[in-house]
């Protein structure tokens, strides 16, 4: 009964692991995708945004427009007058010097890269608000299933189709996400390493594929005269378990 035991679990164990290999090489040789598109953040249909125009866009960056907040600041839903696409505010806090710096990362990073794997830029916007105080944030793509922390976490306690990822999902998603790295470290020219890959950075689309977002401690590796990347090593976090 042991070796009927261990041989049907080495049977489950070898058939997922196929499973899943079939379906990164179906993701592989798919028509690609590795080429870097030539758009920048000002060569979208959307121009620059003005401040008055995401303010009334959020209704005044209402908590009922809120997305998610973290240490960098805010991130709103926005409907911009005369539009039915509904894109998404990250509203930067600029109290503090680290603060600002990450909008300029992150302004540099996406400003260097397209892909469909990555949530995409539509613009910034830079201003000055009406009590005098700086105003800097980056306009996106609305995600409108939230990100992937979400969905392996649901706040409902009871599983259901609408709150839980089938395993078809989940590979979709992974193979999504190694695709975005890839193309970061291996295709994108000069190379990005995130930095902060986790859950909560996975956005998801309409159609559940993923996004990978937040590039605000993302590293660019810059080349040496020699035209060899230079030793660098960077340390990021992953979320455990995840």
């Amino acid at each position: 009964s042991l070796v009927i035991s261990l041989a049907t679990d080495g049977a489950i164990l070898l058939s997922l692991s196929v499973i899943l290999l079939v379906w990164i090489l179906y993701k592989k040789l798919k028509p690609s995708h590795k080429t870097l598109s030539q758009n920048s953040i000002a060569d979208d249909h959307y121009k620059r945004i003005p401040y008055q125009v995401l303010l009334r866009g959020t209704n005044e960056f209402s908590e009922d427009n809120l997305l998610g907040r973290g240490s960098y600041g805010a991130v709103y839903k926005c409907v911009l007058d005369n539009e039915e696409r509904t894109l998404a505010v990250k509203v930067f806090n600029l109290g503090q010097s680290r603060y600002s710096k990450s909008f300029e990362t992150e302004s540099e990073a996406m400003r260097r890269i397209r892909y469909r794997c990555l949530v995409k830029i539509i613009t910034s916007c830079s201003s000055i608000k009406h009590q005098g105080q700086e105003f800097k944030a980056l306009v996106f793509e609305f995600m409108p299933n939230g990100n992937l922390a979400g969905w392996i976490h649901p706040k409902s306690q009871e599983p259901a189709t609408s709150n839980t990822l089938s395993l078809a999902q989940r590979l979709d998603i992974g193979a999504d996400i190694v695709d975005a790295v890839e193309y970061l470290h291996n295709y994108c020219q000069p190379s990005v390493i995130h930095c902060d890959l986790k859950p909560s950075n996975i956005l998801l689309s309409d159609n559940m594929s993923a996004r990978v977002g937040d590039f605000g401690i993302s590293r660019i590796l810059q080349e040496n005269t020699s035209g060899v990347m230079q030793n660098y090593i960077a340390i990021g976090y992953v979320a455990p378990g995840d």
